[in-house]
């Protein structure tokens, strides 16, 4: 079976999908989940074993990305 991996995406946030392809590389399933879709849905989280925030923001932390994943 393979280890399911949530990796937060949305709006100023970057590196997602360079995380998951480097999941999958490794043999895990990464799933991309917009972080407005995980506010709506949070028991979607119990079908993960591993919860990622990427790192870097696209636009600095100047519209406060880092501030809203805080």
């Amino acid at each position: 079976m393979r280890v399911r991996v949530c990796i937060i995406t949305g709006f100023g946030i970057n590196t997602d999908l360079e995380m998951a392809h480097a999941f999958e590389l490794v043999g895990a399933q990464a799933t991309r989940i917009h972080l407005n879709d995980l506010i709506k849905s949070p028991s979607q989280l119990a079908k993960f074993s591993v919860f990622v925030f990427p790192g870097g923001f696209s636009f600095g932390d100047h519209i406060g990305s880092g501030a809203m994943m805080a």
